[in-house]
This record gives structure tokens, sequence and C-alpha cells, in this order.
């Protein structure tokens, strides 16, 4: 909770081009118990590796009318436009093939008629076989497995309790700044509940994190399990999801890194004695 610091929630892409700093969204995919949960991660690369801050979450297809993938692949699309991030971690186990599947195609927009262009895959070799030429390779798939997943939380818990993550403060703290604002005091209801939503969010996120426990027996691999049934993990997932493809974007990065350092030679000369 400690790292709940940041004020401001973001629905766009801020600031891009003033340094390495990139976007990176991840989707946990869920369908009518369960829910579609995007984590919108604004990444800092550094000397003490990448810092993270969530700076938005949002779930997808809340309503009725909005639950069909075809329409969440939309939702998504419009929030990848807004942010333009380096990559989107997909969850591509079960539903997540059927909602990858509206992501490869054009998308047109019910209300204003406008096409949203294919979003393709940067690492499934059946979808790069599949999918228009054309496509931006954004999507980057991820098909977790007992060990794989076992990785995915130990990282998570890693990168939380060494501070690299940062959060939105809690949406009473929010409210109260808002309100002593006059650009607060003269919203409407719902554009002040849109603006704290985010806030609010990820307290359902902190919520589902103190719903989870190691699970007894699992020998080496560290296996979670809800305490709570009724409480949902979406969240959690989306978010641990992000965190783990970003472990593998700051390898890759600290591999660059070392080799141009290691280009250049070092030429030592002495003079005769």
């Amino acid at each position: 909770s400690k790292y709940r610091v940041l004020s401001n929630p973001e629905t766009c892409a801020k600031n891009i081009s003033k340094s390495e700093m990139f976007y990176l969204l991840s989707v946990d995919v869920g369908r009518l118990s369960c829910q579609t949960v995007c984590s919108v991660f604004k990444v800092f690369p550094g000397a003490r590796g990448f810092e993270y801050r969530l700076v938005n979450l949002y779930v997808l297809g809340r309503t009725p009318e909005t639950k069909h993938f075809e329409r969440q692949a939309l939702d998504l699309k419009k929030i990848i436009e807004a942010f333009c991030p380096r990559e989107v971690v997909i969850d591509g186990n079960g539903l997540g093939i059927g909602f990858l599947d509206f992501m490869v195609r054009p998308t047109v927009d019910p209300d204003t008629g406008m096409t949203y262009p294919p979003i393709g895959c940067i690492n499934d070799d059946d979808y790069l076989q599949t999918q228009p030429k054309d496509a931006a390779k954004l999507i980057y798939v991820m098909k977790a497995n007992a060990t794989l997943n076992s990785a995915i939380h130990s990282n998570c818990y890693t990168q939380i309790f060494s501070g690299h993550v940062h959060f939105l403060i809690k949406e009473q703290e929010a409210k109260m700044k808002l309100m002593s604002s006059k650009k607060g005091q003269k919203m409407d209801t719902a554009q002040r509940i849109a603006l704290l939503m985010p806030h609010e969010m990820t307290s359902r996120l902190f919520d589902e994190m103190a719903n989870l426990r190691l699970k007894q027996g699992s020998g080496v691999t560290i296996t979670l399990e809800q305490i709570s049934g009724r409480e949902l993990k979406d969240k959690f997932s989306s978010f641990e999801y992000g965190l783990w493809r970003g472990k593998e974007l700051e390898e890759e990065y600290n591999n660059k890194k070392r080799r141009r350092t290691g280009s250049k030679r070092k030429l030592i000369f002495y003079s005769g004695g």
C-alpha cells in the first residue's frame, strides 16, 4: 500500500517521445462470470531496472451489449490507439483464442461506422501464418502453464516488494483532492465517476491480491489459490502478466546495452622505457 503514490490516472499517451519510456498493455480474457481486464503500464527503463507505473485499469464487457468478444476487441483497439503501446500482452489460453480471432481482423464501430484495423501477433506461429500481412504486430500471446505461472507469481512478488511498481492513490484520497479544486467542483457526477474509476479499480486489484494465498503442498512451484471464491482474480492476472512481459523486455534491453558497450574496444598504449 505504501506504493500507492500516483495522483493522476492516464487515458492516453503522455510525454512518449521525451525518453526511453513506453507503454505496455496486458490483458486477461474473461467472459460470463469472469472479466476481461486491461492493465496500462507506463514503463521507465533505468539503472535500477525497469520502473512501472500502473496508470489505469480497464474492465471490458461490463454490460450484456458489450460482452461479445467482437465488441471487447473494439474497445481494446480504442485503448491501443490512445496509448500507442510497445506491446499488448494477451492471455492466449482457453477463451483468449476466441478474443484474439477478433483482434487480428478489422473491427467496425457500430456507433460511428469507423473501421479499426487488425492488430497482429508477434510470437504465435499460427497467427503469424493466418493474420493479415499488413497487420501491426503488437500482440504478445501469453500461454502460461504451471511452471511459467510459478515464475510469473515469483516475479510479481519481487517487483512489488523491491519498490519497482507504483500504483494510483486510493479513491477516497483522490476524491478529496478532486473536490478541493475548482475544476473538480465544476464537474458533474458522471465526470467525477469516470475520473475516479481507475483509483477504484486499483483498490479492487488490491482486494484480489489480498484474497490470494500460497497453496499448500505445491512443491517447488508457486501456486496461488483464492481464499474466497466470490472474489475474482482477473485484475491480478492481467497485472502480473504485464510485469512478466516487462521482465522479458528488460532482459532484452540489458542484453542490447551490453552488446553496445562490449563492441567498444579499449586500447591501452605503453611507452617504451
